[in-house]
């Protein structure tokens, strides 16, 4: 018998208006309308190149032909896209529209989408293995990344905590490229969301395995944000009876940092990588707000952050 594959539901919240200021979040830049189309385009086909199995094929060159090749690590992906008021880059994409559903939503503030994307996960959820929430600038790069977080929650299962259960997030990276050679010359990754604290609020002690022959080691998250999560069914039945969940009342920071991480900081105990284990588990931030940071923000102004 051919064993059934897993499914996976992703939902990204979209929005770009350009105001014509300049400023602001790159949603709402005239200047970045490619940047913006070009990280949404990266974002879908990401998936579908990483978690599907349409279009690989292998190159024979003695025959001069393309030979289909199937993908070990396929899910069955239905990938939701949530916009509202028609401010979105969808028609910009040079990939095919069946790739994804588009969902509008009527919201009267748009920095709420994150909420609206995410009663996808709780009015859907039910048949899904994987149940994903992914800002529209996060790239996924490593086709391994499901296969990593189940065999993580297999050790998570295997010694649980007394409080509640762990959640492990992936590190959001940035890199310089596109950027000014003075960049290239200090960077080439930085991790954003490292540590926002100098203790962890979350419980548990740090847990260390073997991943192809290298220590891992997995800790109590200092920095709790990743603008995404990526839950299996029983982490999402958790999170959908959770009274934080699609709770609007109290915020923390903006309302998308919120959507992305104030209900799954109260429903679990995160985990993330520790940093010199951080590509164990990550994925691309393309815009990369903290590494510019980093560097002046204009004539006679210092940079916000210090080496």
């Amino acid at each position: 018998m051919t064993p059934t594959r897993p499914k996976a539901l992703v939902t990204i919240p979209h929005y770009y208006r350009p105001t014509g200021s300049g400023t602001g979040h790159a949603s709402l830049d005239p200047k970045r309308r490619g940047e913006r189309s070009r990280n949404l385009e990266a974002c879908l086909f990401q998936l579908v190149s990483l978690f599907g199995d349409r279009g690989r094929y292998g190159a024979r060159h003695d025959t001069a032909t393309v030979h289909p090749a199937l993908n070990p690590l396929a899910v069955d992906l239905d990938i939701v896209v949530n916009t509202t008021g028609g401010h979105h880059l969808l028609d910009d994409l040079a990939i095919p529209p069946d790739w994804y559903e588009h969902r509008e939503v009527a919201l009267e503030d748009p920095r709420f989408l994150g909420f609206a994307a995410q009663e996808v996960l709780r009015s859907r959820f039910e048949g899904y293995d994987w149940l994903i929430y992914l800002e529209d600038d996060l790239i996924l790069q490593d086709a391994f990344f499901l296969a990593k977080l189940a065999q993580v929650n297999r050790i998570f299962d295997a010694h649980p905590l007394a409080e509640k259960p762990r959640l492990l997030l992936p590190h959001r990276w940035e890199d310089p490229l596109g950027r000014e050679r003075e960049r290239k010359t200090v960077f080439t990754k930085c991790y954003p969301d490292w540590r926002l604290s100098a203790h962890s609020i979350f419980p548990g002690q740090p847990i260390a395995f073997d991943h192809l022959g290298m220590t891992v080691t997995l800790e109590p998250a200092l920095g709790p944000h990743a603008g995404c999560f990526f839950l299996n069914a029983t982490q999402m039945a958790r999170l959908a009876d959770h009274p934080s969940f699609l709770d609007t009342r109290e915020i923390w920071i903006t309302p998308l940092d919120s959507a992305a991480t104030k209900a799954i900081a109260n429903a679990f105990a995160l985990f993330k990588p520790s940093l010199d284990s951080a590509p164990f588990l990550e994925l691309r931030h393309a815009s990369p707000l903290t590494l510019d940071q980093l560097f002046a923000q204009g004539p006679d102004q210092p940079p916000l952050w210090t080496f």
